[in-house]
């Protein structure tokens, strides 16, 4: 189970009160951006720095909206400047880019942030302009 939504609900424990404070940090943007760099760049405010109290399990959340000319764009989360998951997205099928990741963090600083590039000689937008549309990171505690 997770713990740590916007509304403080332990959401897989059937919907009751969560016992702690959530633990969950997060990330937003509502602005578009755009890319036509060939190698990962980071993608603008997509960066999270937190420090656990202890060595626990995280969850690791992104999600977006893409469009462009781009034949793939790739995704890659990194976690204290080690390269640790990748993902393509086909920019030409309305399917929302996104990715959930889970992993162990000690209790130190880190930072988590996600990287962005295109196929060669095209080019990717990730348009938040619209309201609904925002693009966002979050990461919480996993709960046992």
């Amino acid at each position: 189970m997770w713990e740590g939504s916007n509304t403080g609900y332990n959401v897989a424990g059937g919907g009751g009160i969560a016992t702690a404070a959530p633990t969950v940090t997060t990330a937003s943007a509502t602005s578009s951006t755009s890319t036509t760099s060939t190698t990962l760049v980071d993608l603008d405010s997509m960066s999270v720095t937190f420090t656990p109290a202890a060595a626990e399990t995280y969850l690791f959340f992104f999600d977006s909206h893409a469009s462009g000319t781009a034949n793939t764009t790739f995704y890659m989360l990194v976690i204290d400047d080690v390269n640790t998951r990748e993902m393509s997205h086909n920019d030409s099928v309305y399917d929302p880019p996104n990715m959930v990741f889970n992993g162990t963090l000690t209790a130190a600083a880190h930072t988590l942030k996600m990287q962005w590039k295109v196929s060669a000689g095209t080019s990717a937008t990730l348009s938040e302009a619209i309201a609904e549309r925002t693009r966002r990171i979050i990461v919480s505690r996993w709960v046992t």
